[in-house]
């Protein structure tokens, strides 16, 4: 591997074991507060879970590219643009 390579790595890293910590409390967060309604919906109303379902999917989706934003500007916020 290239020095330049070795050093994309070594910057990554950190940046990716936080993002991977806050994916996992997210998702342990949604199945702690959310699982017991999720569950009886599942089992009385299958529309309204399928639309709960979806909707979780857009605000999963939209939270944790945010989130992926916010990381990566703290980690480069010292970088200038263009190296």
């Amino acid at each position: 591997m290239t020095p330049r390579g070795k050093s994309e790595v070594r910057r990554l890293t950190p940046e990716t074991i936080l993002y991977g910590i806050l994916v996992a409390a997210f998702c342990l967060g949604t199945v702690r507060w959310l699982g017991r309604p999720l569950q009886v919906l599942f089992r009385q109303h299958r529309f309204g879970y399928a639309v709960a379902a979806l909707l979780l999917m857009i605000v999963q989706g939209f939270a944790l590219e945010r989130l992926a934003h916010a990381i990566s500007s703290l980690f480069h916020r010292g970088r200038k643009a263009g190296r």
